[in-house]
């Protein structure tokens, strides 16, 4: 298959756009005329508020925390199975 130069593509995409055809799938490339830029930007990034921000950062920080705790258990039961059992029999594991 033939490599397109980036002024080619661009030319297609402007012909594609310009006379009204809808869909065009060449290869992998696949694009879809019609939306308008504000659809566009809905439609593929989410608008987040810093308050979402902040609360999608502190849910992945207790998901990291909770993480590397279990890899902390982990590593202790093969390093010192005797320790874990004792820790585990106090209720702190």
């Amino acid at each position: 298959m033939n490599k397109l130069t980036p002024i080619e593509v661009c030319n297609i995409l402007e012909a594609c756009a310009s006379t009204k055809v809808s869909k065009l799938q060449f290869g992998e490339l696949y694009v879809e005329f019609g939306a308008s830029k504000e659809e566009a930007k809905q439609g593929i990034l989410p608008v987040l508020s810093q308050e979402d921000h902040d609360k999608l950062n502190a849910a992945q920080v207790q998901r990291d925390a909770e993480e590397y705790r279990e890899i902390e258990k982990s590593e202790l039961l093969l390093t010192d199975p005797l320790k874990y059992e004792e820790l585990l029999e106090k209720g702190e594991l």
